[in-house]
């Protein structure tokens, strides 16, 4: 697969299967707020005890919120979640981040019968993590995924992804990073309409023929592309406003 700068193109041997172009369904009711704490439980913090009972003062919960916001966008979704049963001053502060960052991996810890129902527990704290959170925009979003080979459809299984992306385009994301660990994930690419994405990053998916044409039509401000271990099936790719592209390996 070839990249010619300047027009833009790209060559690849001729296209293959890909997924159908439903519309996915709309998202579910604003859930209670403890259901997205059932799963997450706070692991053991010397800092978090001391400041609970009051035997040391907590000079960070009296830092303004735009800092501790700023701090919290750097960690792991889950972990920024958790700080919420720090004290009241924290309750709500993770609802502000500016960066989502879910990765499956952090649900490995969970004590589960199966690969399956960590997969449902996952998919449940991003839906309702991205329902309770404030209407704020994203700078990024950063998703980890790992979808459990030989239970359902994994055009349906991937559903829940390619929501999961249009809500952080939505709310203007100008980085996106997709990494999935098992079965390609299968992107929509009606997903990719966005005027502030300016890096993109994939690896481990299905990009179905017309998806690089609508990537370009749909996100003018895409600079940056990453692309690792995809199923490429588009036969020509262009692209006037790529400053740079790297790859990994990849099917075509």
């Amino acid at each position: 697969l070839t990249f010619h700068q300047g027009c833009g193109l790209w060559h690849s041997p001729p296209p293959g299967r890909g997924v159908d172009g439903v519309e996915r369904p709309r998202a579910p009711p604003k859930p209670p707020a403890h259901h997205l704490f059932d799963e997450t439980p706070l692991s053991s913090d010397p800092m978090a005890e001391a400041s609970g009972d009051g035997s040391m003062e907590d000079r960070i919960s009296a830092l303004p919120d735009e800092l501790l916001i700023h701090v919290l966008s750097h960690l792991r979704s889950r972990k920024a979640v958790q700080t919420c049963v720090l004290a009241r001053r924290w309750r709500y502060l993770w609802r502000s981040v500016t960066c989502i960052d879910v990765s499956f991996e952090e649900f490995e810890d969970r004590a589960a019968a199966n690969d399956l129902e960590r997969e449902e527990v996952f998919k449940m704290f991003v839906n309702h993590l991205l329902i309770l959170r404030e209407r704020v925009d994203l700078k990024e979003f950063h998703l980890q995924y790992s979808l459990v080979v030989g239970v359902g459809c994994l055009s349906a299984k991937s559903d829940e992804a390619n929501l999961w992306i249009r809500h952080a385009l939505q709310y203007k994301a100008q980085t996106v990073k997709i990494g999935n660990h098992s079965e390609p994930l299968q992107l929509l690419p009606s997903v990719f309409t966005s005027t502030y994405l300016k890096r993109l990053h994939i690896t481990n998916a299905q990009l179905i023929l017309g998806f690089f044409d609508r990537l370009r039509k749909g996100c003018p401000a895409l600079e940056y592309l990453f692309l690792s271990t995809c199923d490429i099936e588009d036969l020509d790719i262009f692209s006037d406003t790529l400053k740079a592209v790297s790859r990994g390996p990849l099917w075509c």
